[in-house]
């Protein structure tokens, strides 16, 4: 059970406690979803401490769950289609006359504009406020090309139903629906703040943790190693890289092919202590470095937020909105192929860790900036305008 803590911010909206749906269609049980489920907990988890009664609707398996948020009590079905899953919504939703419908967009078809029709229609003063986690999102449908093909025809209709759209990258409005920019958040006192200040002698630890995919950009940073290794500096930079996914026998051939095994190591899927150990041994996080690899400038991604949270300088590779230009804890890359320049982060590195109290700099960044109960309360106040 989630007990909601006893903050002021309950009463922020002169008193007003919303029953909030949180829905997304996607699968949670599925590991490649941790982060998509980590997310969606930690957005839950504000909106209860914001005094907001939540439910959350998602597929576990074969079955559509709804859970609520503050009891942790569970009700499942075992839905034929998203259809029966969308009807059994609307019979919950006429049940408990929620305020708000907080969705991730799950692509536009008959269905989804069937069932938003449907939700005004019983309940015209319901606010329906319409997550967009990527934007473009093209790209990623392109060997999905009939999902593409409903979603292009059907979202249209959008504009007539969703009152608010959030959205992480730059957009006036999307596919007419007033917008609302919004970095992605983080549930800080879940992390942990990295305590040890790892002294800068001739090695530097670099560590990158993600579900790893072409668009993450680790290859330019081996590469960048290869070349900095051929010209003998003096600081020995290793590369620890702790994740599994659909990149990770390429990034191993590339290692092999640049001999460079004693300096790039693998460890997995890692998680709880084990993650934490090797977070304590971190100079440097590595964020996203291949944005443009998905036709983006722009974005949120939650992994430089968790650095920042516990502590930790990163480098990155694309226009961040939370992270200001000249941020001092982070170096920003070019968003494109060309090698990331191992030398700068070596200098880097040198410079930021001495820096006093970095990481309780960074910490308190994180808190009041990044997490989750401040992006949250800033969505709320924006969709009751």
């Amino acid at each position: 059970m989630y007990r909601r803590t006893d903050l002021v911010e309950k009463d922020l909206y002169g008193g007003i406690k919303l029953k909030i749906a949180v829905v997304t269609l996607v699968d949670l049980s599925l590991p490649i979803l941790r982060g998509v489920k980590k997310k969606i907990e930690g957005q839950s988890r504000a909106l209860v401490d914001l005094g907001h009664e939540v439910d959350i609707f998602f597929f576990e398996g074969y079955h559509y769950c709804t859970k609520d948020f503050l009891t942790a009590s569970v009700k499942k079905i075992r839905p034929l289609s998203t259809k029966y899953a969308y009807q059994y919504l609307l019979s919950m939703l006429k049940a408990k006359n929620y305020d708000m419908i907080y969705m991730r967009y799950p692509f536009s078809d008959h269905a989804l504009i069937e069932f938003l029709s449907s939700v005004k229609k019983k309940n015209n003063k319901i606010k329906i406020v319409m997550e967009f986690p990527t934007l473009p999102y093209e790209e990623e449908l392109q060997n999905r090309k009939a999902t593409l093909m409903k979603d292009k025809f059907f979202r249209g209709y959008l504009k007539d139903l969703v009152d608010t759209a959030i959205c992480n990258s730059y957009a006036e409005d999307v596919f007419g629906i007033k917008s609302h920019l919004i970095g992605n958040g983080i549930d800080v006192q879940e992390l942990p703040l990295k305590h040890k200040r790892n002294h800068i002698d001739d090695e530097i630890n670099l560590v990158g943790v993600a579900n790893l995919s072409f668009w993450h950009g680790y290859d330019r940073l081996i590469e960048g190693m290869r070349q900095y290794k051929s010209r003998k500096s003096k600081a020995s930079v290793k590369f620890t890289i702790v994740g599994e996914g659909e990149e990770l026998s390429r990034l191993r051939r590339k290692v092999r092919e640049r001999h460079l095994d004693d300096l790039v190591i693998f460890t997995g899927f890692l998680t709880g202590e084990d993650l934490d150990k090797v977070y304590e041994t971190a100079h440097i996080g590595v964020g996203v470095l291949g944005f443009y690899r998905k036709s983006l400038d722009n974005g949120s991604p939650l992994k430089e937020r968790e650095y920042c949270a516990r502590g930790i300088p990163f480098v990155y590779g694309y226009d961040d909105i939370d992270f200001p230009a000249h941020f001092p804890y982070a170096l920003r890359f070019p968003n494109d192929e060309t090698p990331i320049n191992v030398e700068s982060i070596v200098e880097f590195a040198q410079h930021v860790h001495s820096i006093h109290n970095v990481n309780e700099a960074m910490r308190k960044f994180a808190e009041e900036n990044l997490s989750w109960k401040v992006k949250m309360q800033d969505i709320i106040t924006t969709s009751l305008r």
